[in-house]
């Protein structure tokens, strides 16, 4: 009992080791067939001196808890006392809080089974699962669907049929970007000291940068080019990937780099919507059918031009020999790595669908595959023509595991 319900019942503490304090010397020397008598004498008085306890008297009786203790601290609390009452009686061990009363008795009880059922979940489930290949634009935000908004009213397409398009930006854009050009500085200091140490890598890397400067995708600014007001320079680094077949080394430019404002440039843009199935969706539909058909479309974030307003969004410093000066360059197209890049790319691909499917046999292409119908149709003309599909091994990745074909599937689509 604690000390609050003692105060509350008025009940005086009272001494009762002095009866049992001979009970471990006791217990040591125990005989079952010499002392059991003696252990029934001894219980009968233990049991006289403790029926004035209420808290002992009612010890089956549930009442509010005041402390739970985890079973993880229960055997630091337990101290070396211990009294084996004999065969299927509890056994008495000596605590911090006092003796504590554990173990089986004869007493018969009655079990009890309870089974519970329930069909919500169920349903649930089964709802998720047939709703598993739609798309719901219901629980789009207020955020992603200013995204939508915005990209609505400011793509425009060049003369030569690019798509422009413009960050989405936060109310506090302004404020959240500061100076990012001394960090840019060290990043590419740093750079440079790790291309020294790998000639290979340092020939690729410039060769990248090199292509970037011929395709257009990023320009030379003038060495005396002021810098507006919103301007942000990206660091950058090399990353190599072997498995790739295409280009082995790229460079990723980090939007993530914090400003002089504690913030960097993708936590002062908007992310945007997601415009593609969910993988789910994609595997379910790529593992349907014996044979599918994979498109690639190259450098598809690169296809998307910026609007000039926002190319000082993404500058970039640069030099081809440490013995020339930094210069400073403009990306002009959507940079992968910033965040509202994906939905910019995807959105343009499904506009460009919009806009010229009308007009050419895009836009058949591009029903016919989006179709149930017309894909079951295209794979029973390939089986009526006795064209023989040799499909790739069992062991493969598509074949040996959905969480692979899901990494696949997503970056084909």
């Amino acid at each position: 009992m604690s000390e609050k319900k003692m105060k509350q019942k008025e009940l005086k503490r009272q001494n009762i080791m002095d009866s049992i304090s001979r009970i471990e010397m006791f217990v040591t020397n125990y005989n079952e067939d010499r002392d059991l008598q003696e252990v029934a004498i001894r219980l009968g008085k233990l049991d006289t001196l403790m029926e004035n306890f209420e808290a002992i008297q009612e010890f089956n009786v549930s009442r509010k808890v005041d402390l739970i203790i985890g079973a993880e601290y229960f055997f630091t609390m337990l101290k070396g006392g211990r009294i084996n009452l004999g065969t299927s009686f509890p056994i008495l061990a000596e605590s911090v809080f006092d003796w504590v009363v554990s173990g089986k008795t004869d007493f018969e009880t009655q079990n009890v089974t309870c089974c519970v059922s329930t069909l919500e979940s169920i349903d649930r489930n089964l709802e998720r699962f047939w709703k598993v290949d739609e798309l719901d634009w219901s629980n789009i935000t207020p955020s992603e669907q200013y995204c939508e908004d915005f990209y609505t009213k400011t793509v425009s397409r060049e003369s030569c049929g690019r798509y422009m398009v413009k960050y989405p930006k936060k109310e506090q854009f302004s404020a959240m970007v500061g100076n990012s050009h001394l960090h840019a500085v060290r990043r590419l200091q740093s750079l440079e000291r790790k291309l020294d140490k790998d000639e290979v890598l340092k020939k690729n890397y410039h060769d990248f940068l090199a292509e970037f400067l011929e395709l257009g995708h990023m320009r030379e600014l003038a060495g005396d080019a002021v810098d507006p007001p919103n301007v942000f320079y990206l660091p950058h680094h090399a990353v190599l990937k072997d498995s790739s077949t295409t280009t082995k080394v790229r460079s990723v430019f980090d939007g993530s780099a914090k400003t002089g404002t504690g913030y960097s440039l993708n936590d002062a843009l908007l992310i945007g919507p997601v415009i593609q199935d969910d993988p789910l969706s994609l595997v379910i539909r790529f593992r349907k059918y014996k044979v599918a058909l994979l498109a690639d479309i190259e450098k598809m974030y690169r296809q998307v031009s910026i609007h000039p307003d926002d190319r000082p969004l993404q500058r970039v410093l640069w030099r081809f020999s440490q013995d020339e000066p930094i210069a400073k360059y403009e990306l002009t197209t959507v940079t992968y790595e910033l965040a509202p890049s994906s939905f910019l790319a995807t959105r343009t691909l499904k506009q460009l669908a919009d806009d010229e499917g009308a007009k050419n046999e895009l836009h058949a292409l591009y029903k016919m595959l989006t179709n149930h119908t017309e894909i079951d149709r295209i794979a029973t003309s390939f089986a009526k023509e006795g064209i023989t599909w040799h499909m790739i091994p069992p062991r493969a990745p598509n074949f040996g595991g959905l969480w692979e074909a899901a990494v696949k599937v997503a970056k084909r689509c």
